[in-house]
């Protein structure tokens, strides 16, 4: 059975002490931490409001006609950028829209989470 459970070290109430108890004597196996990859990381990632993702945009001189020109020929983009409510870090605009303009994702994760912050 795979249970997720966490202790801390000092902790002397419920199931703790017996949880210690068995990981010393090896009863119980505790899993490596395995770090989220990016895309993990990405999916997890705020949205950000259409006036934090233009001011993220002009923060770095990208202009609404860059924008248009980025995604004149896709539809579904055009109405994103026009209509949406919120901003997804890994909607297919806004992947297309940083790649058109040059930005890598680890530069258009820092941006996007500076426009959340500010």
């Amino acid at each position: 059975m795979n249970m997720n459970f966490i202790i801390n070290p000092n902790d002397p109430y419920g199931l703790a002490p017996e949880i210690r108890a068995r990981i010393e004597v090896g009863d119980i196996k505790i899993r490596d931490y395995v770090p989220p990859t990016d895309e993990e990381t990405r999916a997890f990632m705020p949205g950000l409001t259409p006036v934090q993702f233009r001011l993220m945009l002009v923060s770095i001189d990208v202009t609404d006609q860059m924008v248009d020109e980025a995604i004149k020929d896709d539809d579904v983009a055009g109405i994103t950028w026009k209509w949406a409510t919120t901003f997804t870090r890994l909607d297919p605009m806004t992947i297309k829209l940083a790649d058109s303009i040059g930005i890598d994702p680890s530069e258009l994760d820092t941006l996007w989470m500076w426009a959340f912050e500010s």
